[in-house]
């Protein structure tokens, strides 16, 4: 509205002074007041449209945006003493109210995994630490029961194949089993964690999917939970979107629709 405003300033002085009855006209004090409200708000409204999108990664963009959109207000200069209570008001709530998502589990980790991000998004590094853990636990858990299942698999076949006593690979399954013992799950997480971290950061403009196209037969266990988490939307809006559609559809003289021609009429909408 405001910048539409702006927009037909020029017009808008000339037909208000041909109206008879002319409502009181803006100040050049407003009019300059508008200019670092657009200012301070248009970071608010490109970050809302870039979360709200739903043909790409999202949950990933939140933390990274937080930042960049704290940084954007801190630049902001006003001209007019409202702005800069204005400015002080938004970077205030931005803090307190959105800050607090860089410790949030499924952001964090959703950022972690994205390889245009990874630990240089959080603005304090602990977070990063922290949410390196809680990835290396989460892998190391997904090797275990994988290890566990091929473990049960072998003792299967070797108890149904052969007898022990005269299994003459008894010896060295038995130096297998010891050096899986040493080379814990805990231990092939860390290094695997470390070699996804040791790849250099992909630009900005790439889409992830693409990387972890190219790298899930390395690193299998974290693509998997690159997917996991990746998937989840930053916001309802494009549930709202379906539900929009959904309206129009639904109604008095439509009420004997069914279930399974909604869902394709919305699909095909």
């Amino acid at each position: 509205m405001a910048e539409r405003l702006l927009a037909i300033k020029d017009p808008l002085s000339a037909a208000i002074t041909s109206l008879p009855r002319a409502p009181e006209f803006i100040t050049a004090t407003e009019w300059d007041l508008l200019i670092d409200v657009v200012s301070i708000l248009k970071p608010f409204e490109k970050i809302t449209i870039e979360l709200s999108g739903e043909k790409y990664i999202t949950m990933s963009l939140i933390i990274p945006l937080i930042r960049c959109l704290q940084h954007s207000l801190k630049s902001r200069i006003p001209k007019t003493t409202s702005a800069e209570t204005l400015q002080l008001v938004l970077q205030d709530n931005v803090r307190t109210r959105l800050g607090i998502l860089e410790t949030n589990l499924l952001c964090s980790k959703a950022t972690f995994l994205d390889p245009r991000f990874k630990k240089a998004a959080f603005s304090v590094a602990e977070n990063g630490d922290i949410v390196q853990k809680l990835i290396i636990e989460e892998i190391s858990s997904i090797l275990q029961n994988k290890g566990e299942t091929i473990e049960k698999q072998t003792i299967e076949t070797t108890t149904d194949n052969t007898d022990d006593k005269e299994n003459i690979w008894s010896h060295f399954d038995q130096e297998i089993v010891t050096l899986k013992s040493i080379s814990t799950p805990c231990t092939t997480a860390a290094l695997m964690v470390t070699q996804y971290l040791e790849i250099s950061l992909v630009a900005g403009t790439q889409n992830p999917i693409e990387f972890w196209k190219r790298y899930k037969s390395v690193l299998p266990e974290i693509y998997q939970l690159h997917k996991r988490y990746s998937c989840i939307p930053a916001t309802s809006v494009p549930s709202e979107r379906v539900f929009s559609k959904a309206g129009p559809i639904i109604n008095e003289r439509r009420n004997r629709l069914s279930g399974k021609n909604l869902d394709m009429i919305i699909f095909f909408k």
